[in-house]
């Protein structure tokens, strides 16, 4: 496997890639697996060192997603800075040496307190906490119910459902992050978050719209109070206290490497006056009481980063988010390039956060002076950053787009994500291979995805995180070694947890038997591990009977409808834009093949799939180019399945599903699409919907012949103007239909005309040279616009934004 990549890694230092070429060549598998392996090779080096430094750390660098992206990235950037400053410190000491281990021991804790890169101490805690807890998350069942005990702050009623896995690919994406997807693995658990419908119905207040967020003076953290809420009294005082807040900081430190999924240890909130520490493992029957001051829409929660911590709090306490603001995706939507959590510590106070605390051992108790430094600083200072984006955001505004408005709403998106558990399928460690860039043998190959499944088995039926059992570095060092005997074994593993050397014959016998495996040998690993750990405990034999996704397998089976359609009609059928369900499903049948799945007798198991004769289809992988059909059409309630298919061939949970979406539509949407429908007296909605929930942009519709007349009627009577190019061909086009407007605001727009005319407008203008002109060239895009009269100038945007009340924005 090395010798194959010598040749290759000499020619790529030779010839380094500029960034346009090398988004070029990511286009390419064969250049991504070997900047994939390169990349393995990097962190394998950095791994040994940092295991050197700080032994018992707990850390796979080879398992962090986005390492080289991410505020992660900063363990291995003070890594490097600690070796070239010892070198340097070395190298100045020379002369002075006297007793080499004091001197060295002192220089090392110099260079430290230098740079800031202080050794952590990992505590040896042998307890679980966990274990105590009265609504420990059951690490052994796939499926995933929502803890919510009340839906504080609720509009809509909320009813916990049946859990059913079902895939995630019937799904559009504007939906799938509401349920909850794995998507390595596309399966989701079919809950749709229980605040979907106050996230989607939202009604910001007015200070957050005029982006007014005034917060007292930033006080040091010496000067800042601080609180400890570790019991269910000081729990609900710090509910009864947040409540009259405006707008709170939140962060929260997670522990993962004594557990499977994880569990909530500390949850650190802000107010603008005071800093409390929730103590979430000496408190955590009490936590839930939180989702009454985060679902508040009132009160605007402020995070950073806050994709995962959102999910951990649904996890752990049945805490939901309404009402957020994200303070990296803010700055990435401002276009930033430095988004951790030090980078903007640094860039905009000034402050330094040591962010390798972020994996510290937080069920420590009571913390370190270091670690609750660190998680205070996790949240001190964001509302005063915050303060100041908004400001930005602000100065961006015009009447026309709210940007403040826009950042709320992205964000929020966010909180309708839901929790799902981690699944392993075939596909879990393909993955894994190609984001490691390797090329195995056969043999090679059917060792890592044995020991990658047999750690996760193992880490379920023990409740400890896959990398305690067996860190991702050692599966490859045994995948390098291929050992023969036991001590082989051993001495690739070492240093080897606990687990792993009570089952080292265990072990060895795996590898044994995936010494045999042929190339012709496919997804035969699950059976080895099973056969391997035959004689296990009772919960391991449980856990591997249960996994479905990779031993039940999936039926596949044919399905035939009657082809009725003759070539000419197919022909006709193909041209016509508007062309009805049952004259689609004519042409599919004519043009690929439909198939369903089954991963059970359970009719909630069952989908019906179509692949595309123009598409290859692979019976081991049956989700990969099938595409769900589910034909739906408009009615008054919203969308419905329609009945052009058999019910047997309806998934009643997908069902389900259609049917929750068309409840938690609000009554003004469908009065809208009823109103639409009816005045233009549309016959037929050509909906080419393929997955729930979507609006495809070209939805072709049919007038009646007499559509334009009633169209302009229709006008007339609702004051709507009707634009270039009657009658309308698509819903995008009916739904863009200018607003009606009063005659005071048509007659500013005439006034604004007339300026722009006397000033010379877009029309007198040759663009492509204006754009050379050497007094053009340092102007903004704004600016530029305004010259050429594209956009009003800046001071008629402020006067005519603070008559709007959406966006009340004054100049200052």
């Amino acid at each position: 496997m090395r010798g194959r990549y010598r040749s290759q890694n000499e020619f790529l230092c030779d010839n380094i890639l500029v960034q346009g070429d090398y988004n070029y060549f990511t286009a390419f598998p064969e250049f991504t697996t070997m900047c994939n392996y390169i990349r393995t090779l990097s962190i394998r080096c950095y791994q040994m060192l940092f295991d050197l430094y700080e032994p018992n750390n707990g850390l796979s660098l080879l398992e962090i997603p986005e390492l080289e992206f991410g505020g992660d990235y900063e363990i291995i950037s003070q890594l490097e800075d600690f070796m070239f400053s010892m070198i340097e410190s070395c190298l100045n000491a020379t002369v002075r040496v006297t007793d080499p281990i004091k001197d060295s021991a002192k220089l090392i804790e110099e260079t430290q307190q230098r740079i800031h890169f202080p050794q952590i101490e990992y505590s040896n805690i042998t307890e679980k906490p966990q274990e105590n807890f009265s609504d420990k998350v059951d690490a052994m069942d796939l499926n995933f119910a929502p803890k919510l005990r009340i839906k504080h702050n609720a509009i809509k009623e909320w009813v916990n459902e049946k859990i059913s896995r079902i895939p995630g690919i019937f799904f559009q994406d504007d939906y799938m992050h509401e349920l909850g997807i794995d998507p390595k693995t596309q399966l989701i658990s079919i809950y749709r978050n229980p605040y979907s419908y106050e996230i989607h119905n939202i009604e910001y207040e007015d200070w957050e719209v005029r982006g007014d967020m005034t917060i007292p003076p930033l006080l040091e953290l010496d000067a800042t109070p601080v609180e400890v809420v570790d019991s269910e009294e000081k729990m609900k005082h710090l509910v009864s206290v947040l409540q009259t807040c405006r707008f709170i900081s939140v962060s929260v430190m997670q522990h993962h490497y004594r557990s499977y999924l994880g569990y909530c240890s500390v949850i650190m909130i802000s107010s603008p006056t005071t800093d409390y520490i929730v103590d979430a493992i000496k408190a955590h029957d009490s936590c839930w009481m939180l989702n009454e001051v985060f679902t508040n829409p009132a009160i605007l929660k402020v995070m950073f980063d806050a994709a995962e911590p959102l999910l951990w709090l649904q996890r752990d306490f049945g805490v939901f988010l309404v009402n957020l603001i994200d303070v990296q995706l803010a700055l990435t939507m401002l276009g930033e390039k430095k988004l951790s959590v030090g980078d903007v510590l640094k860039a905009q106070l000034g402050i330094y956060i040591n962010m390798r605390y972020k994996r510290a051992d937080w069920r420590t108790r009571p913390l370190t002076p270091e670690m609750e430094l660190f998680v205070r600083q996790t949240t001190h200072y964001n509302l005063s950053i915050t303060q100041t984006l908004v400001g930005r955001l602000r100065s961006l505004s015009n009447r026309h787009i709210n940007r403040i408005v826009e950042v709320l709403s992205t964000c929020n998106e966010m909180c309708l994500a839901t929790y799902h558990k981690p699944v392993q399928t075939y596909e879990t460690g393909e993955t894994a291979l190609a984001e490691l860039g390797l090329l195995l043998t056969p043999v090679q190959k059917t060792i890592f995805l044995s020991l990658y499944y047999w750690r996760d088995v193992v880490a379920r039926e023990l409740d400890e995180s896959v990398q305690f059992i067996l860190p991702l570095l050692h599966i490859l060092r045994v995948v390098d070694a291929q050992p023969q005997t036991v001590e082989a074994l051993q001495q690739a593993l070492t240093p080897m947890s606990e687990v792993v050397a009570r089952r080292i014959d265990r072990l060895m016998s795996i590898v044994r038997q995936c010494a045999g495996a042929k190339a012709t040998d496919k997804n035969i690993f699950p059976l080895i591990v099973q056969e391997g750990c035959a004689n296990g405990t009772d919960i391991l034999k449980q856990i591997l009977e249960n996994d479905r996704c990779l031993f039940n397998g999936i039926a596949i089976t044919d399905v035939s409808f009657p082809a009725t359609a003759t070539l000419q009609q197919l022909t006709e059928y193909e041209a016509n834009e508007a062309r009805s369900n049952a004259q689609d499903l004519q042409i599919r049948i004519n043009r690929g093949r439909f198939r369903l799945l089954s991963s059970s007798d359970a009719s909630a198991d069952k989908f019906l799939v179509y692949t595309p004769n123009t598409l290859p289809y692979n019976p081991s992988a049956p989700f990969r180019n099938a595409l769900p059909y589910i034909p739906l059409q408009f009615t008054p309630t919203g969308v419905a399945i329609d009945p052009v298919i058999p019910k047997e061939f309806v998934n009643p949970c997908v069902e389900r599903f259609v049917n929750t979406i068309n409840e938690t539509l609000a009554p003004g949407l469908l009065e809208e699409q009823r109103l639409i429908r009816e005045q233009l007296h549309l016959d037929h909605i050509q909906s080419e919907l393929q997955h729930l929930g979507s609006v495809v942009e070209d939805d072709t519709i049919a007038l009646t012949p007499d559509a334009e007349q009633l169209i302009r009627e229709f006008s007339e009577e609702s004051g709507i103007a009707v634009p270039e190019g009657l009658p309308p061909c698509s819903l995008k086009e009916i739904y863009q239909l200018p607003h009606k407007k009063n005659a005071e605001e048509k007659e500013k727009e005439k006034e604004r005309e007339l300026k722009k005319n006397e000033k010379g407008g877009a029309a007198s203008l040759d663009i492509s040279k204006l754009l050379g002109v050497e007094s053009t060239k340092e102007m903004s895009d704004d600016q530029f616009m305004s010259h050429i009269g594209w956009t009003e100038e800046q001071d008629e945007v402020f006067a005519s934004a603070s008559e709007n009340i959406m966006y009340p924005f004054t100049k200052e």
